[in-house]
């Protein structure tokens, strides 16, 4: 197993390498010995028992309508842990993306890669994730307003 991630954006066809951190490699390997012990060790097989379908598939309405159920069972086990976590939002794969790209910025990655790793055509995809960001930027300023130290102070 390697340390990078090799794919295709289906947008763009660009073909991006993504160096995986550690906690990804972690889990990587784990859904690897998962596979080994159910005798479905394929080399071209997908690494997640979630998806099954033939990694050579070329019926694309059979390979949409996989995914999809795939995509959707997904989006129904993250709403359950949501709820599991006390959070009141609905979570799903786009959350996590969103998630992923707001904090990868508050941790000081440029935009500029977060776009490329998000397979963004343009930076100015990307950008609505750095306003999210402007706007807890804005309200934890609000702290130096007087109204706010005088509705602490009463």
């Amino acid at each position: 197993m390697g340390k990078h991630l090799y794919f295709q954006v289906k947008k763009t066809k660009e073909d991006l390498s993504i160096k995986l951190p550690k906690e990804s490699l972690d889990i990587l390997k784990f859904y690897k010995t998962y596979q080994r012990k159910s005798d479905t060790l394929d080399p071209d097989s997908f690494i997640f028992p979630l998806l099954n379908i033939a990694t050579d598939e070329t019926d694309k309405l059979k390979l949409f309508n996989a995914i999809s159920s795939a995509t959707a069972f997904t989006n129904k086990s993250l709403r359950k842990i949501g709820i599991l976590a006390n959070i009141n939002k609905k979570i799903s794969f786009h959350t996590a993306r969103h998630s992923w790209a707001v904090r990868a910025l508050q941790k000081g990655m440029r935009i500029e890669y977060v776009s490329k790793l998000m397979g963004h055509a343009s930076v100015k995809h990307t950008e609505i994730y750095a306003r999210i960001l402007n706007e807890e930027l804005d309200k934890a300023m609000n702290i130096f307003d007087k109204t706010q130290k005088l509705k602490k102070a009463v």
